[in-house]
């Protein structure tokens, strides 16, 4: 803001361009990963955006976030090893600044990567972050030669081997090859540093020997290895001799000597081969394969042998099916990309022993070089400029090696470029000066293939002037009344003007400039006034060219135009009025006149304003409106000057003239019913000064029904109807308003009463409606204004007609009566029919239930389903038995039917329904308590006798644990299969046993033998276990487990005064109070205790009193009287013993 001593300020824009608080910036241009065989390799290509020259350094991070010290660490590590391969082509840019594009492959590491980044530029704003979209999984492989195949392996002359490589290798040229290992690894690193390095996972070698081969091979990891490999698998052999010759382009050539051959097509190298002269005769028959092949016969240059002897074609049958014979062959040498080229065929020599004339040949060439030389060139900048750019031109040839690089000088000649400039990276640096400065490069390999780059070029350098009325154009332009900047006339007068700079475009010996301007912040336009008549643009180019260009203008002029107007007519009125505006100017022409009327602070243009006057600089305008308030005129003079007036007009109205609502006072209000007559009163209308001027009928009056006011400000209705006041105000407008009286009432209600019954007939509900005339009319219209005063059931309070819903559960008449808001009063009767009062019905019982059946064939139990409905039931009861039904272990689910709508008395479920559902689980009567929903009942009982739950039993007559010993002869403890089969199974039927035939049990022996005891294990610690399982007629299956426990002669057993027990573990004593329990083959502690009475193992476990042990292993128990006494022994080998022991205190006999 710029203000001088008097106050008067203004606003000055500065512009600044220099500001710079932004760090370089990294945009990946993109990152991959790159299969080299078995080793997983990652690219990167990106670029640093306005950084100082080489000073960016990057980090290989094994974790996300920022990059710290030992991530660029390690990515200088890998430089150092050679595992990093890093190239960078710089741009210039301003300030000394450069973008820089990168291309960055790492190699030689296993694991998950990300790159990052440290870079500053020339004002120290610096960054170290890493670059999102990096993440790479890369893995490493060892150098390790695969396979080693020759081809072919029998041959007179050579064999062609190729090397198989895990990884992409270069190999060291046998001519490096020195003494010293050490040294030809180090070799080997060096020259794979090349640009011409060839780097492939197969390479193919021409042997003329067989013998031990030694190569030092470099993969791109710069890590070198020497690998060895004989050739035991190739046979050279000596036969009869053939003349080979080469020849490049026709003239001979010599081949395998170490020097490279360049074919530019097929043919340009050529394989002749003749008979050899010592010979009488001899014949070629290629052998040349359906696919890719090295060689073909030129036909014109080889000779056919039409009576070639028939021994030839038999000798070769086996080998060609149809041969071609030859008495001289020339192959000509194909491009198939392959640097080994190899030709086959067979030689048939008229000489020696027959069976040894034909011979399968092979003519291998190496170093066999296809393609000229790469040239690829790029521009230190691209983009337009105005100054000299490098030209970086690299070239690279992998397979025979870059032999020298020329230069077009300016007389035209190839001039030699010194190999020291080059040597290293394979590129050299031209600077291009203008933009017609062209560059011609040959560069030449050293098989002789070379390459032209004639185009090398920088079409981007403009060094022409920014020239007026060429690369731009000036124009100056004026505001007119529409707001629009349009072109100026020369020697006019102006309030402002804005100078245009309008670039034309042009293209010029195909160079486009773009303009830009260096000041006014970058704007092409300036505004020139009465106080600033001149401006200086200063415009550059996109290349760096400038010139600065001066606008002016010295003719304006500031005063606005002279108004005045005039109205027709001035007094009240409702048609329009007409305007007539008059402008005048003293130096300008006048342009345009608007006039506007100002509504709500807004201005609203009026159209229709036309020029009426003919004069240029006094104009007149008329323009008709139609309304009162405030107009504005604006008029405009030809150098945009602005003039504005405003005025009023008072005396204009159209608006319509209206008797409000609350214009209208009624001496009984309208939704009041009455009698009476009502008096109707104008009281006011919309606007002052309002004039009636009639009353006249519309409908349904006479006359005689009603009566107008002296002043026809009020009419009195004596009966319902419409009358249409007229009305007319000061300015001649007409208003109209219909005024209705329909609350004047003399009639009684006019309704019927109606009933409907419930869907299922229990009760029945009157309603009333209105009567309709014969015409069709509703007779009473508003049903909630006829109150029902007579007849209500259950309550005393008033309910209109449209709500009433009066519930009767009776047929029968009912009587009301309905009353009117004025009191007119009507009586009717409604007569009710149709209400069922009958008990339910049980019209139907069903039944649904699984049960089990026994297969007859397979002793299998299958499941079944029964259910069944019985749609005539006996009256009162129903009985399901197992005389008609098959009983069943299962729930059985009854469902009683009924003809109406019922619910269970004491269920939870109140949801009436047509049938009831219970399930039974045990047999016995069930009472279904009914209740309609009409308040009656039925009671009705079902008895089902089909269920039978209760398992079936299996007793031993012996214990369930069975002892034999080895050897025992006793009668009541040897082993009898009888005693297996000491059961008996029955089922309770009505709590009486019913028993179930033995052939009924099935018994389950497992590994048990029960016909032979001896071919069973006798060892207490191992039993055995049967399994009797029973089912009854109803499919309950009970199983029982019997153990069988064989005592061998060296188990440790318990025994009872020196005796065993039976086989179920008792025994008997007469005539003593006490007896010994002893262990046999046991040594070591035992704990006894015994108790009065018969128990099983399990229960001991819990009960007993402990007896002392003797000192020579014994227990002694003595006892008060005779009955049963359980004895429980344990050993401290876990051994377990039970036995029961009846003591007979006086005597056998008792």
């Amino acid at each position: 803001k710029i203000e001088d001593n008097l106050g008067n300020a203004t606003l000055a824009e500065v512009y600044v361009d220099w500001i710079d608080k932004k760090a370089p910036v990294a945009e990946l241009e993109s990152c991959n990963t790159i299969e080299a065989g078995e080793r997983t390799d990652g690219e990167v290509k990106l670029k640093i955006e306005d950084t100082v020259p080489y000073l960016t350094q990057f980090a290989l991070m094994d974790h996300e976030g920022e990059p710290d010290e030992a991530d660029f660490e390690r990515f200088e590590n890998l430089m150092k090893e050679n595992k990093t391969k890093i190239s960078v082509i710089p741009s210039d840019k301003d300030y000394g600044e450069v973008d820089e594009n990168y291309t960055i492959i790492i190699r030689g590491i296993t694991g998950t990567y990300w790159l990052g980044y440290k870079s500053s530029d020339t004002l120290g704003n610096e960054i170290s972050t890493i670059i999102p979209g990096t993440e790479m999984t890369l893995n490493d492989a060892e150098i390790d030669l695969v396979n080693v195949s020759f081809d072919p392996k029998i041959t007179k002359s050579s064999t062609v081997g190729t090397l198989k490589f895990n990884v992409p290798v270069s190999i060291l040229s046998d001519e490096l090859v020195t003494d010293s290992v050490y040294e030809n690894l180090q070799l080997a690193v060096h020259y794979g540093r090349f640009p011409d390095a060839k780097y492939a996972t197969e390479h193919e070698f021409v042997y003329n020997e067989a013998k031990e081969r030694t190569y030092y091979v470099c993969d791109e990891a710069a890590r070198a290895k020497q690998i060895t490999f004989d050739m035991d698998n190739v046979q050279f052999i000596k036969g009869f001799e053939t003349d080979i010759e080469y020849r490049l382009k026709g003239e001979p050539v010599t081949v395998n000597q170490g020097n490279w051959i360049g074919i530019e097509k097929d043919g340009d190298l050529q394989i002749v081969v003749t008979p050899h002269k010592d010979y009488s005769a001899q014949y070629f028959i290629p052998l040349l394969s359906d696919g890719d092949n090295d060689v073909r016969v030129n036909e014109q240059l080889s000779l056919f042998a039409l009576n070639a002897p028939a021994e030839v074609y038999a000798a070769v049958y086996e080998q060609v099916y149809s041969p071609s014979v030859y008495t001289k062959i020339t192959f000509d040498v194909l491009k198939n990309g392959r640097n080994v080229k190899q030709a086959k065929f067979i030689s048939y020599t008229m000489e020696g022993v027959k069976v040894e004339r034909a011979q399968t040949e092979s003519i291998a060439i190496e170093k066999v070089d296809e393609t000229p030389p790469n040239i690829n060139w790029v521009l230190s900048n691209t983009a337009p400029n105005n100054k000299s750019v490098n030209a970086y031109i690299s070239f690279n040839d992998t397979e025979s090696g870059i032999a020298k690089v020329e230069e077009k000088d300016a007389q035209g000649n190839y001039v030699v470029i010194n190999e020291s400039e080059y040597a290293e990276t394979n590129q050299i640096i031209r600077v291009i000066n203008d933009r017609d400065d062209i560059k011609t490069i040959r560069v030449t390999n050293k098989a002789g293939l070379a390459r032209v780059v004639d185009d090398i070029s920088a079409p981007n350098i403009d060094k022409t002037p920014i020239t007026k009325d060429v690369h731009y154009k000036i124009k100056y332009y004026y505001k007119n009344h529409e707001g629009e900047w349009v072109p100026i006339k020369e020697g006019n007068y102006y309030n402002r003007v804005k100078a245009v700079i309008e670039p034309t475009g042009v293209i010029i010996d195909g160079i486009k400039k773009e303009l830009y301007i260096d000041n006014n912040n970058g704007s092409f336009e300036w505004i020139l006034t009465n106080t600033v008549q001149s401006f200086t643009f200063d415009i550059r180019d996109t290349a760096g060219n400038r010139t600065e260009q001066t606008v002016e203008y010295n003719k304006y002029e500031l005063e606005p135009p002279t108004i005045w107007h005039s109205i027709d007519p001035e007094t009240k009125t409702n048609q329009p009025i007409t305007v007539t505006i008059y402008a005048e100017d003293n130096i300008n022409s006048i342009a345009h006149c608007e006039l506007y009327y100002r509504k709500d602070n807004q201005l609203i243009k009026i159209e229709g304003v036309k020029r009426t006057g003919s004069g240029d600089k006094l104009a007149e305008y008329k323009v008709d409106v139609t309304g009162s308030g405030q107009y504005e005129i604006h008029v405009w003079d030809e150098g945009g000057n602005k003039g504005i007036e405003t005025f009023q007009i008072t005396n204009y109205d159209d608006s319509p003239v209206i008797l409000p609502d609350d214009g209208i006072s009624y001496s009984i209000p309208p939704t009041v019913k009455t009698g009476q007559t009502v008096l109707v009163t104008f009281e006011y209308f919309n606007k002052p000064n309002v004039k009636v001027t009639g009353i006249d009928i519309v409908s349904g009056l006479t006359e005689n029904d009603i009566v107008r006011g002296m002043d026809l400000r009020s009419v009195r209705f004596k009966k319902n109807g419409s009358v249409m006041v007229t009305f007319v105000d000061e300015y001649g407008n007409i208003g109209y308003r219909t005024v209705t009286v329909d609350n004047i009432k003399t009639t009684p209600p006019q309704c019927q009463g109606k009933y409907e019954l419930a869907d299922n007939k229990t009760y029945a509900t009157i309603y009333f409606e209105s009567m309709i005339s014969d015409t069709g009319q509703i007779l009473e219209p508003d049903l909630s204004q006829i109150y029902v005063v007579s007849g209500l059931i259950n309550t005393a309070a008033t309910v209109t007609a449209d709500e009433a819903r009066i519930r009767v559960n009776d047929n029968g008449t009912y009587n009301f009566a309905l009353s009117d808001e004025v009191g007119n009063t009507q009586y009717l009767s409604v007569t009710v029919e149709g209400i069922d009062k009958e008990p339910p019905k049980v019209t139907g019982v069903k039944w649904d239930y699984d049960y089990l059946k026994e297969d007859p064939t397979t002793g299998e139990w299958e499941a079944e389903i029964e259910s069944g409905i019985d749609n005539n039931p006996t009256k009162d009861r129903y009985i399901l038995s197992g005389d008609k039904l098959p009983e069943t272990n299962q729930d059985v689910k009854v469902t009683v039917m009924t003809d109406k709508e019922i619910t269970q008395i004491g269920s939870h479920d109140k949801t009436p329904k047509k049938e009831v559902t219970v399930k039974y689980s045990k047999n016995g009567v069930f009472s279904f308590n009914l209740e309609a929903i009409n308040d009656t009942s039925v009671l009705y009982g079902v008895d089902v006798r089909l269920i039978d739950k209760e398992k079936p039993v299996i007793q031993f007559q012996n214990t369930d644990e069975l002892i034999f010993i080895e050897g025992d002869t006793r009668p009541e403890s040897k082993y009898d299969i009888s005693k297996l089969y000491d059961f008996t199974a029955y089922d309770l039927r009505g709590g009486e046993p019913v028993e179930i035939p033995k052939d009924k049990v099935k018994i389950d022996f497992g590994r048990f033998n029960p016909y032979d005891i001896n071919k069973n294990e006798f060892n207490r610690n191992s039993p055995y276990y049967i399994t009797y399982e029973v089912a009854d007629s109803v499919g309950n299956i009970v199983s029982a487990t019997r153990t069988v426990r064989l005592i061998g002669l060296t188990d440790t057993v318990a025994l009872i005064n020196g005796s065993m027990p039976n086989a179920n573990s008792m025994i008997a004593l007469n005539g003593v109070d006490e007896f010994t329990v002893s262990l046999k083959n046991h040594s070591g502690k035992a704990y006894a205790k015994y108790m009065p009475g018969m128990y099983t193992m399990g229960e001991m476990k819990y009960v007993g009193k402990a007896v002392k042990q003797n000192p020579d292993g014994t227990f002694t128990i003595k006892v008060n009287s005779s009955g049963w006494y359980t004895v429980s022994v344990q050993t401290d080998k876990k051994d377990f013993f039970n036995i029961m022991v009846y003591m007979n205190l006086d005597g056998a006999n008792n």
